[in-house]
């Protein structure tokens, strides 16, 4: 690794503003993540530097990001699909943008996005939405996976904080089949 990476990597996981975002940079150090799907992108400062820690952290890999927003469908789109296609794009890593709402977004490809690394739930998704697409959620997740959902409290900041999963996944029942 060389200084400057290390650098930028001592930067983004003890220095970097929000505070409370810090927790994701040093968890892709740690397991060297390199898939991520994040529900809500934002204004995809936190995108790319997930993507720039996952190639200080895992050098030569692939790193692949999925990023599932309602993007133009909301009433206060923060960006569209467009610009943060070629925002990302920059990046080198492998992209892909899912519009819509969770629900809707994993019910035609949680298969493709299986394996992920770490998942980010932002604040700008409704739980309601999450509890509905809890159904596809285990699909993503691998024994190591990390699930972190972001908070934002009264002054605006916003953190975020790991989870387990059975807040966020609804229980369900197995089915059985009369033989």
């Amino acid at each position: 690794m060389s200084i400057a990476a290390a650098l930028r990597a001592f930067h983004l996981c003890w220095l970097s503003r929000p505070v409370g975002q810090r927790c994701v940079y040093r968890s892709i150090r740690r397991q060297r993540a390199t898939k991520f799907v994040e529900f809500g992108v934002g204004d995809l400062r936190r995108a790319k530097r997930m993507i720039a820690m996952a190639g200080v952290a895992s050098p030569g890999a692939t790193i692949h990001y999925a990023g599932i927003d309602e993007f133009e469908l909301r009433r206060a789109a923060k960006l569209p699909l467009k610009t943060v296609w070629q925002g990302l794009r920059q990046t080198g890593a492998k992209v892909r943008l899912l519009p819509g709402e969770p629900f809707a977004a994993l019910a035609r490809s949680a298969n493709d996005l299986a394996g992920a690394d770490i998942v980010i739930i932002s604040a700008d998704v409704s739980r309601e939405s999450m509890e509905r697409a809890g159904t596809y959620l285990p699909r993503l997740l691998h024994n190591g996976t990390l699930v972190f959902q972001e908070t934002v409290d009264g002054k605006g900041k916003s953190r975020l904080a790991r989870v387990e999963l059975a807040p966020v996944v609804p229980p369900f029942k197995t089915l059985r089949r009369a033989a």
